[in-house]
């Protein structure tokens, strides 16, 4: 499969309402705002035009992209693959204020009755 530069970039523009319309149908918002729904909808053309050669007979393509079997994927993956993702990204950063908050803690050698949570929040990162 050979992608030009035009191809890419009308792609990503198709990918841009692939995704969208998936979030819509799915009732799901992909992490990323914008850049995230357009990450969702190019793997599900890449997976629908370069993985799985799919089509639903009689659907519209676009530039080689079937608009509507991509966009079940799309709303198949913002239901389930994102919410995954999502809570991964919610455990690290978890995992990131905990560890800081013991490291804060550690520092001290008298345990003190103020909590240490609020030093250690500015330190999330995604």
């Amino acid at each position: 499969m050979t992608i030009s530069l035009t191809t890419l970039i009308i792609w990503l523009f198709i990918a841009a309402i692939v995704g969208f319309v998936g979030e819509l149908i799915a009732h799901r918002r992909a992490p990323g705002g914008i850049i995230g729904a357009i990450v969702l909808g190019l793997l599900a053309i890449l997976l629908i035009v370069g993985i799985l050669h799919f089509h639903i007979p009689g659907e519209p393509i676009w530039y080689g992209v079937p608009l509507i079997s991509s966009i079940i994927v799309a709303a198949i993956m913002a239901g389930v693959a994102m919410p995954i993702i999502a809570f991964g990204l919610t455990i690290r950063a978890t995992i990131t204020v905990v560890a800081h908050m013991h490291a804060a803690h550690d520092g001290d050698s008298a345990c003190s009755s103020k909590p240490q949570w609020k030093e250690a929040w500015p330190v999330i990162r995604y």
